[in-house]
């Protein structure tokens, strides 16, 4: 795929929109479950607000992933009480689709740009992926 982009582009294009992305800013959390504000009033699903924790640019992001800056807090939700599944809510997250005050959906202040997809239980990821990328939205 990228060198089809690239080809589509130009090099010297194609490497402007590379630098670019990684400059696209995307918001920090401490955990998806705190800080947090709790609104009784609110539908059930959307009675806990979560505050941004900052904002950040993408490649900071990245670096921190390569760097494993999260791995000991990773590994230690593996093997806590509860497991994987129950800890996990509590390690640090972020926001790919962009910047928000608060972890809700409706709550967009600046779009990224980019989309991530969670296809943790698909059979075929491979056909998943071929099938987005002939998607005219990709």
């Amino acid at each position: 795929m990228k060198a089809k982009l690239s080809e589509a582009l130009g090099e010297e294009r194609w490497a402007q929109v590379q630098r670019s992305s990684l400059e696209m800013k995307v918001s920090s959390f401490q955990s998806a479950t705190r800080p947090a504000f709790y609104i009784e009033s609110a539908p059930p699903d959307r009675q806990y607000v979560h505050f941004a924790f900052k904002n950040v640019s993408i490649e900071s992001i990245l670096k921190a992933i390569k760097k494993q800056s999260w791995l000991d807090k990773i590994n230690h939700a593996k093997t806590k009480r509860g497991g994987w599944d129950a800890n996990k809510k509590h390690l640090p997250c972020f926001t790919p689709s962009g910047t928000f005050r608060i972890r809700c959906d409706w709550d967009l202040i600046d779009y990224s740009g980019l989309v991530v997809i969670d296809y943790d239980k698909v059979e075929k990821p491979d056909k998943l992926r071929d099938r987005l990328w002939q998607s005219p939205f990709c």
